[in-house]
């Protein structure tokens, strides 16, 4: 690692962030966050793929290392552009919608520091989101669930909040710019594959500004996420009970696609509402906590929402997964 002397030997750390959205509120709150950080070593390079002459005053108002692309470019590749560039010893990724705390950066480098064996860390969402609507609320705030009660011991990767040494990025030659999907994902089943350790750091949290619809939510979780994701556990072989991939959410998942059917069977045969009733209690004793994490965070009104859209993610994540399988076995059929 690059450790500079000036700076009390701390970890030379280089901050790398895609800047693709046209909302520069975003880039400019997250640049804004970052000059607040309390560690003294660290560069940030910003990749610009949109043309706008305006990233320049903001190169001007906060002094930031630069890189303008001519054409759009996906952020796998854009981070790998930055990667090659960067003096660091380690790289955070961070995306521009995303706000650090103060401490963030000497988080990630106390742990890089007290476990030397240690080749990638990354955190999670806060809860600290309260505006955009409910659907806003809600993804934030189980995305945070997902990881506060997921295990520290990882077999991915997250570059909203994700640090890795650059020697190791290298060496795995870093993101997959031919499917950037979840680029950070499979990133992370690459390291996995080489016996690399993998931490999630649950204090190391940071504040996710994106807004979401139920229509972007749906496009999210199921074309950029459950659908890829299924692919990627096939095609590494990765089948880890954690993070989305817990037994408890698959099980839901299942019992969700149950209710639905024996739902739709009350009608031939009314004895399956009793079934129905059955299934449903099952779901809720899967889902308990949850419901009461909702409760404490948000109130009575948004937990029973969010039992309905708990209901509906799982049955869209269930339906996005099997077409994953459709889509790598169709795959492998034309390989052949």
């Amino acid at each position: 690692m690059v450790i500079s002397a000036e700076n009390n030997n701390k970890i030379f750390v280089s901050v790398v962030i895609p800047a693709h959205n046209q909302e520069r509120d975003m880039l400019r709150s997250c640049l804004t966050a970052l000059g607040k950080s309390s560690y003294p070593n660290f560069e940030t390079i910003v990749v610009d793929d949109t043309g706008k002459a305006d990233i320049l005053r903001m190169q001007e108002e906060f002094c930031f290392r630069l890189i303008r692309l001519e054409k759009t470019v996906n952020r796998a590749k854009a981070r790998n552009i930055a990667s090659r560039e960067a003096g660091g010893g380690i790289l955070l990724f961070i995306d521009e919608d995303t706000l650090i705390k103060k401490d963030t950066i000497e988080k990630v480098e106390r742990a890089f520091l007290e476990n030397p064996r240690l080749a990638a860390v990354f955190g999670s969402n806060d809860k600290s989101l309260s505006q955009g609507g409910f659907f806003s609320v809600w993804k934030h705030l189980f995305q945070y669930y997902i990881h506060q009660t997921a295990s520290e011991k990882a077999a991915t990767f997250f570059t909203r909040c994700g640090a890795v040494k650059k020697s190791v990025f290298d060496k795995i030659g870093g993101f997959n710019e031919a499917d950037a999907r979840l680029e950070d994902i499979e990133f992370g089943y690459k390291l996995n594959m080489e016996k690399y350790e993998i931490l999630l750091l649950k204090e190391l949290q940071v504040t996710h500004l994106k807004k979401y619809s139920f229509f972007s939510l749906l496009k999210s979780d199921l074309l950029e996420r459950a659908i890829p994701w299924a692919e990627l556990m096939l095609k590494y072989k990765v089948f880890k009970n954690d993070l989305n991939l817990k037994d408890q959410y698959i099980a839901s998942a299942l019992v969700s696609w149950m209710i639905l059917s024996s739902l739709a069977l009350t009608i031939a045969k009314p004895w399956f509402y009793y079934i129905f009733l059955a299934l449903v209690f099952v779901f809720a004793l899967l889902n308990i906590k949850f419901f009461i994490f909702s409760l404490k965070e948000k109130g009575f009104i948004f937990m029973l929402k969010s039992i309905i859209m708990l209901y509906i993610y799982y049955i869209y994540s269930a339906f996005g997964f099997v077409l994953g399988v459709l889509n790598y076995t169709n795959s492998l059929v034309l390989k052949r």
